[in-house]
């Protein structure tokens, strides 16, 4: 997950230290700063957190108090909406997951356009909108 100059490389089943550490002796000579995240309770790091733009991030609420995201402006989202959280903040636009009605209440104030988007059979296989990106 890429904030600013800030990237995040979350640690899981599929990227381990080894490979965070490579990723970031390339990305460290461009004037990025790299934190490893523990993922242990979701398959990816952007299944639990996402940028929301202006050094905001939405997550899940039982990752609140994880010190890598001390600083970032958080949005919580309650456990009841659990797939709210895999949203993508592209060209000044927030895209959600249509269907969970108190983040969408709180995504609002925020002041950011926002695209729902149908996604039920994506998450039929655990995927969601961060799975359906290439990112640059």
């Amino acid at each position: 997950m890429i904030v600013d100059r800030h990237v995040f490389i979350g640690l899981s089943g599929r990227t381990n230290p080894h490979g965070a550490d490579q990723l970031a002796r390339i990305l460290t000579p461009y004037d990025y700063h790299c934190t490893q995240v523990a993922v242990h309770d979701s398959l990816h790091l952007k299944s639990s957190v996402n940028s929301l733009g202006d050094h905001q991030l939405i997550l899940r609420s039982s990752w609140a108090d994880r010190p890598e995201f001390d600083g970032y402006d958080k949005i919580l989202v309650d456990p009841s909406e659990a797939h709210a959280y895999n949203a993508l903040w592209i060209n000044g636009h927030l895209i959600i997951p249509e269907g969970y009605p108190q983040t969408r209440t709180i995504l609002d104030t925020t002041g950011k356009p926002l695209i729902a988007l149908e996604t039920s059979q994506i998450h039929r296989m655990d995927g969601g909108l961060t799975c359906l990106s290439i990112r640059i």
